[in-house]
């Protein structure tokens, strides 16, 4: 038989002594003494009731039981707890890792070797009643407190009631106010859209009306157009008079006096131009080139000094009725056609030339008398001479007449754009401050909807029992921790702030375990991590003070706010009832009163 069977079968023979009066337990909690008795048989129950073992191995330094129950007095089982009785002061459970470790975690000693440490647990009982009785005190009057904070609330969700029936009405008026603002503002605004919009078809209209630019040339087509042009200068030069070159300074000479030619002279001698024998006066004729009436530059065959059509003649004379702007009087320019005719260079009156040319100027003027005479209007000329005028007379319409309608419609342009300008910097005087009136009415409208909700909200709210804790709303309370300081707002928010910036830690939730705490939910997101909140316990207290502010997991903080509002009667009573039992428990009483498993921590 071994060592441990034969201990096994003498403990058994001493149960009975042990049990009518044996040494108690080391560790065990005396509230679960009657579970520590041996069965029938002689064997110990494991707490958690999978096994038994024989009662001898209870505290045998060997863990026998999976809940560690059978070592209740050494640090065998890593789960197992130690009891300390502490007696005159507050019993403490300890974890089986702290028996025997050498270091005192019980006032009374009993987790070391006996006379390893001293047992100063009376001191410690009467600091703690004396700090108890602190407590009382301060319940006591954290009581009072409460009670008129309960009286005041009345007064307070009244005063909100008043509030909201003056917001309410408020807003309605504002409102309106904000709706006919709005109403001047926008028929202003349309009055100001219907003149930019205006004012923009005109600046199309004159745009339209102006010249199109001509697009940029490329480097060879502008040598393409500086070699035509060489080539034409080449091809006029071999037909210059008597085909000799021109001395130096003549051609200056002549472009400096076509500058100083007003517009009328250069008309003429473009229409000089086109008139059949003007030019030379040497006989030679011109050949008729067959085409459109109306093409620009035509080529007009010569006069042959026969008599005008007296259809030229009508023609003629209507559109002499109009009034002319580059030609002098019709018979002078017959007569100086005439004359041009005679007075050919290099020829003389005698030659078949300028008799034909005065022929034809003589026929010309008898025409057109006999064409009036006639009344022979609205036919169209048929000769050459005839065309190649009308021709030119449309002509120098068509370059005078538009140019100046396009001046007058521009000037007729600017002047409307400038007025409609005008409109708009006047209506502007009266825009702006319509549209300040309007953002002020609406901001105030604002503001009045904002502190609506919020009369609205408190009105709504649960503020526990006898509404004590009213007197907490629009409060806030703080606290510094590390570099942190804390806020909580009871019925608002609770922040966490860090010089200029303010992190959320949640909006306010309600009320949790019975109006013992404060809940704020839903704040900032941690990174990779749920939203923050935080959970505030509520203690009685002569006045606010928010304290021990920790952060018991990743983005979930907690504290404690002491406040007269939990400063409930049935509290103040308790801590009273506590008093008077550690009063005894010091006096010599065995134990405090009530039950011993509240006052036992477990560490």
């Amino acid at each position: 038989m071994g060592c441990r069977a034969a201990l096994g079968l003498l403990a058994l023979a001493l149960v009975p002594a042990l049990c009518a009066g044996g040494p108690p337990i080391r560790g065990l909690d005396p509230a679960l003494g009657p579970r520590y008795e041996p069965t029938a048989d002689g064997k110990f129950a494991c707490l958690d009731g999978k096994k038994s073992v024989p009662f001898e191995q209870v505290n045998d330094n060997y863990c026998d039981c999976f809940d560690g129950s059978d070592e209740p007095g050494t640090s065998a089982c890593p789960n197992g707890h130690f009891f300390c009785a502490n007696k005159f002061y507050l019993p403490l459970l300890l974890n089986a890792s702290m028996v025997d470790d050498g270091v005192c975690d019980c006032c009374d000693g009993s987790d070391e070797p006996a006379g390893r440490c001293p047992n100063n647990c009376y001191e410690k009982g009467y600091k703690s009643l004396i700090a108890l009785k602190d407590q009382m005190a301060a319940a006591d009057k954290g009581v009072q407190a409460r009670n008129k904070y309960v009286e005041e609330a009345g007064a307070s969700k009244q005063k909100w009631a008043d509030r909201k029936a003056q917001v309410d009405a408020e807003v309605e008026k504002h409102r309106k106010e904000k709706e006919a603002a709005d109403a001047d503002k926008s028929k202003l605004e349309e009055e100001q859209r219907k003149l930019q919009d205006r004012k923009r078809e005109l600046e199309e209209e004159k745009k339209k009306r102006q010249p199109p630019e001509e697009p940029a040339k490329s480097e060879g087509e502008q040598q393409q157009e500086t070699a035509a042009f060489e080539d034409e200068q080449q091809v006029g030069g071999a037909e210059g008079v008597g085909e000799e070159q021109a001395e130096p300074g003549v051609e200056e000479a002549a472009e400096d006096e076509a500058v100083e030619k007003s517009e009328e002279e250069l008309a003429k001698e473009r229409m000089a131009q086109w008139i059949p024998g003007a030019k030379d006066g040497d006989g030679g004729a011109v050949e008729e080139e067959a085409g459109p009436e109306e093409d620009a530059d035509p080529v007009l065959p010569s006069y042959d000094g026969e008599d005008l059509h007296a259809a030229d003649a009508a023609a003629l004379e209507e559109e002499d009725a109009e009034p002319q702007q580059f030609f002098p009087d019709e018979g002078a320019a017959d007569v100086d056609v005439g004359a041009s005719g005679a007075d050919g260079d290099g020829g003389d009156a005698g030659e078949p030339g300028a008799e034909e040319g005065a022929a034809g100027a003589g026929a010309s003027a008898a025409g057109a008398g006999a064409s009036a005479a006639g009344g022979n209007a609205g036919q169209r000329p048929t000769s050459a001479f005839g065309k190649a005028r009308l021709l030119l007379k449309k002509v120098f319409k068509a370059l005078a007449k538009p140019g100046n309608e396009t001046v007058a419609d521009d000037t007729e342009l600017t002047g409307a754009i400038a007025a409609i300008d005008a409109e708009i910097s006047a209506l502007k005087t009266r825009l702006d401050p319509a549209r300040t009136k309007a953002n002020e009415a609406r901001q105030k409208l604002n503001d009045l909807e904002q502190e609506q909700r919020k009369l609205q909200a408190k009105l709504d709210g649960s503020y526990g029992e006898g509404d004590a804790f009213v007197a907490l709303v629009d409060r806030c309370f703080d606290a510094k921790v590390d570099k942190y300081t804390y806020e909580v707002c009871p019925f608002d928010k609770a922040s966490q702030k860090e010089g200029g910036s303010a992190t959320s830690l949640g909006s306010w939730s309600g009320f949790e375990a019975g109006e013992t705490k404060l809940a704020f939910k839903n704040g900032a997101t941690c990174w990779q991590g749920p939203s923050r909140s935080m959970t505030v316990s509520l203690h009685c207290g002569q006045t606010e003070r928010l304290a021990k502010v920790e952060e018991p997991s990743r983005c979930e903080y907690s504290a404690e706010l002491q406040t007269p509002a939990a400063c409930t009667p049935a509290a103040a009573e308790a801590l009273r009832r506590e008093v008077e039992a550690r009063q005894r428990f010091l006096e010599g009483g065995d134990e405090v009163e009530g039950d011993p498993q509240a006052n036992r921590d477990e560490l």
